[in-house]
C-alpha cells in the first residue's frame, strides 16, 4: 500500500496555480542542493519572496522570531535536530502555520504519525513537481483556518454578551419594578409632610431613585438592543450562509450531511451581518444535534412575496418582499409541549445547554423586523423558516430618542399636561407619567396652557384649577377639546364634565387606570 499524501499530482495543478505568489519561506534542510531544488520547484510555480535555510535548532528558532514566516519546508532527518522537533516547536507557537516534510523517503507509518502530529502535508523529495500545489494548498487552508478561529472568537464574544444582555434585562425589569414604587412613595411623604427638612430628603431620594432609574433604563435598552444600530449596513445572503457553514462544518459529524443550496449572489437586505450569521449559525448546529444515526440538514435562501394573512395577531410587516432562510434537519423532532416552550429562556432539551440559543435568534430576527416560523414533529425532523424584510422600515416613533425611559410602559408619548399649583402632587403625577411612557408637561395654572393646547392629547388639572366652573371653558377657548381628568383629595366634590377623577393618595394603578378610561388607545395595565 502506497503511503497517503494529501497533495494533488502536480498534472492536476490549475493555471490559477501559476498566479504570483510572495511568501516568507523557512528550509530545515541540511543539504543545500535538496534546499535549492524545492526552492527552485516553487519559483518556477511563481511562488516567490523571501527565503531562509537552517539546519539546527539555534537557527530555526530564530528564524521563526525574526523572519516570521508563512510557510515551513522541512527534511525529516538532520544531525542533532529533526524535523519532527521542528514541528513541535512551531506548534507550541502557531497552530495553523504550515509545516510540509520533504522526504527522500517516509514510511506509511511515520507519514501518518506526522499529519497526527500536526504537519500538514508530506511531499517525497523526487516529487518535488508535487511541492507547489501542496504549499498553495496548504496556505490556503491555513487562511482558511485562521479566518475560522476569529469568525469563532467574535461569535463566542457575541454569544456572551447576548447571554449578559438577556440576564440584564430580566434583572433590569425586576429592579425597575422595585424602584418605581419608592419614588412615587417620596412624592407622598413630601405631600403629606410639608416640612422642608423631610422635602429636602425627599429631593435626595428622588434623584438617586432618578438616577438608578436612568441606569436601569439603559440595562433594558442594551438587553432589547435599542440603542444598536444593527440595521445600518446591508447583508449578503450568500456570504452570510458560506461564513455560517465555515463554522458550522467542524461540527459534522461522519453520519450528518450538510446540503446548503446556491444562493443568489444579488440577494441582499438591510441589517447586521454578525447577528444574522449568529441566529443561522445556532439554527445549523441545533439541527446537527438534533440527528441520531445520520441524516441530512439542509439549508437554502429565496426571495418570497408573502400572501395575504401571512401574519400572525400582533405581528408587523415591512412591506411584502422578504428573504426566506430555511433550515431543515431529519432529525428526531419535537413533541408539541417542545415547541409550545422552544423560545422560553433556559429552557433546553440537552445536557449542556444554556436555554438562550434559540432566545437570541428570536430576539435578532426581531430586530431585523422579521419572523421565524417552526415546523416539526417527534421523529420528522424540524424546519425552521426565518423571515427577513427586504425593505429597512421608516423610523418608528419608539426609535425616537425622546422615548427614552419608556421601555416596556403603557404610554405611547401622549403628550399630557398636569396642571397643580401644588409642587409636590405635579411633581408625584409627572413622576408617573414620565415613569409609564407618557410626556408630561407641567403647568401651575390652566391659563398657561394657551399656545400649546393643540398639541396635548389630555389635560391632567387639579381640582381647584376646575371647580370655579369656568375651567373647562377657558381649556375650550384656548383651542383644547380633548379628554380632561380632574385630581385632588378624596372629598372634592365632583367636576362636571370632565373624563375622570383622580383621588389623593396617586398611586400608579390608579393614575394609569384613569388614563387608560380617558385615552381609548392606552392600554391598561395588568
Amino acid at each position: 500500500m502506497s503511503a497517503p499524501t494529501i497533495a494533488d499530482d502536480a498534472t492536476t495543478a490549475s493555471a490559477k496555480s501559476r498566479e504570483r505568489l510572495e511568501l516568507r519561506i523557512l528550509v530545515v534542510e541540511d543539504d543545500p542542493l535538496d534546499a535549492r531544488l524545492a526552492l527552485d520547484a516553487l519559483e518556477e510555480d511563481g511562488i516567490r519572496g523571501e527565503r531562509r535555510v537552517v539546519d539546527d535548532r539555534a537557527g530555526f528558532l530564530a528564524a521563526l522570531s525574526e523572519m516570521k514566516p508563512d510557510i515551513v519546508l522541512s527534511d525529516v532527518s538532520l544531525p542533532g535536530f529533526s524535523g519532527h522537533e521542528a514541528l513541535r516547536l512551531l506548534r507550541e507557537r502557531d497552530r495553523h502555520l504550515p509545516f510540509v516534510f520533504l522526504s527522500g523517503t517516509i514510511g506509511e507509518d511515520t507519514a501518518i504519525e506526522a499529519l497526527r502530529a500536526g504537519a500538514t502535508d508530506y511531499i517525497l523529495k523526487s516529487r518535488n513537481a508535487r511541492l507547489a500545489v501542496a504549499v498553495r494548498r496548504a496556505i490556503a487552508e491555513a487562511e482558511e483556518r485562521r479566518a475560522r478561529d476569529t469568525a469563532e472568537a467574535e461569535l463566542v464574544r457575541s454569544q456572551r454578551f447576548q447571554t449578559l444582555a438577556i440576564l440584564a434585562g430580566s434583572l433590569s425589569h425586576d429592579l425597575r419594578n422595585t424602584l418605581q414604587p419608592v419614588l412615587m412613595a417620596t412624592a407622598m411623604i413630601e405631600h403629606r409632610d410639608p416640612d422642608p427638612e423631610v422635602s429636602e430628603h425627599c429631593t435626595t431620594i428622588r434623584d438617586c431613585l432618578q438616577q438608578s432609574l436612568a441606569l436601569v433604563q439603559a440595562m433594558m435598552d442594551l438587553a432589547s438592543g435599542a440603542s444598536s444600530d444593527s440595521r445600518a449596513g446591508r447583508v449578503r445572503i450568500g456570504a452570510l450562509l458560506d461564513a455560517a457553514m465555515l463554522l458550522a462544518r467542524p461540527a459534522l459529524r461522519g453520519d450528518v450531511t450538510l446540503d446548503v443550496a446556491h444562493v443568489d449572489s444579488a440577494l441582499e437586505i438591510p441589517g447586521d451581518a454578525m447577528e444574522l450569521q449568529q441566529c443561522v449559525l445556532n439554527l445549523v448546529l441545533n439541527a446537527i444535534q438534533a440527528i441520531d444515526g445520520g441524516g441530512t440538514v439542509s439549508v437554502d435562501a429565496e426571495r418570497v412575496i408573502l400572501p395575504a394573512g401571512f401574519l400572525r395577531d400582533g405581528e408587523q410587516g415591512v412591506g411584502d418582499e422578504y428573504v426566506r432562510i430555511c433550515i431543515r434537519d431529519t432529525g428526531r423532532g419535537m413533541d408539541p409541549d417542545t415547541l409550545a416552550r422552544l423560545f422560553t429562556p433556559f429552557f433546553t432539551t440537552r445536557d449542556g445547554g444554556t436555554g438562550l440559543g434559540l432566545v437570541s435568534c428570536k430576539r435578532f430576527v426581531e430586530r431585523h423586523h422579521g419572523l421565524i416560523r417552526v415546523d416539526s414533529e417527534r421523529g420528522s425532523g424540524s424546519r425552521f423558516d426565518i423571515y427577513l424584510p427586504m425593505q429597512a422600515p421608516e423610523p418608528a416613533a419608539e426609535d425616537d430618542p425622546a422615548q427614552a425611559g419608556s421601555g416596556d410602559a403603557p404610554g405611547r408619548l401622549e403628550r399630557i399636561a398636569v396642571v397643580s399649583a401644588h409642587d409636590a402632587d405635579g411633581r408625584q403625577l409627572t413622576d408617573i407619567l414620565d415613569l409609564f411612557g407618557y410626556q408630561p408637561v407641567p403647568f401651575h395654572h390652566l391659563g398657561e396652557i394657551d399656545g400649546v393646547a393643540a398639541g396635548l392629547d389630555l389635560v391632567l388639572a387639579a381640582h381647584d384649577q376646575l371647580d370655579d366652573g369656568n375651567g373647562l371653558a377657558r381649556l375650550r377657548s384656548a383651542g383644547y377639546d380633548g379628554p380632561v381628568v380632574a385630581f385632588g383629595a378624596r372629598d372634592d366634590a365632583p367636576v362636571a364634565g370632565v373624563a375622570g377623577h383622580l383621588a389623593a393618595p396617586f398611586t400608579a394603578p390608579a393614575v394609569l387606570r384613569a388614563l387608560s378610561d380617558a385615552l381609548p388607545s392606552t392600554e391598561t395595565p395588568t
